[in-house]
Formats: structure tokens, C-alpha cells, sequence
């Protein structure tokens, strides 16, 4: 077999074989509210809708879920 044929072959398998990475990430239909929450791993997300797309996006690939820590960005101090 040409060798050129098998590099295609390598090169048209190698998406399903791999494990997706943190730029396959969904693209979330929310609207723009900057209505800011704290995830359980410490990322801000601008929105509780962002947070529930991510949120679920991660339990699919990891199996953990994520919750909200608090309805503000992560760096706020409590008032």
C-alpha cells in the first residue's frame, strides 16, 4: 500500500481516537447578561446559563459535576 495512503488513513482516524481537549468546548446558546457566578473548581462564568453548559459539557467528559459557589466572581470578597 502506498505509503501516502496509510498517512491518510492515520490522519483521518486520529479525531476518533483522541480524547477531546479544552478548545472542543460547546458553544453555549446563552444571552449576553453579565449576571456573574463561582463554579466549584474557582472559574467565573458570566452567566448562570455559560455555567450550565460548561457545567455539563465537563460531567459528559469527566464525570463530575460542578455546582455554583456563590452568585458573584470568584475574587469577590463576601460583604
Amino acid at each position: 500500500m502506498d505509503h501516502r495512503v496509510v498517512a491518510l488513513l492515520i490522519l483521518m482516524m486520529s479525531p476518533v481516537f483522541s480524547r477531546p481537549n479544552e478548545w472542543t468546548w460547546p458553544r453555549c446558546p446563552c444571552p449576553k447578561l453579565l449576571l456573574p457566578v463561582c463554579s466549584s473548581n474557582y472559574i467565573t462564568f458570566l452567566s448562570p446559563c455559560e455555567f450550565k453548559c460548561y457545567a455539563d459539557a465537563f460531567y459528559s467528559m469527566y464525570k463530575t459535576k460542578l455546582y455554583i459557589l456563590k452568585e458573584r466572581r470568584c475574587e469577590e470578597e463576601e460583604a
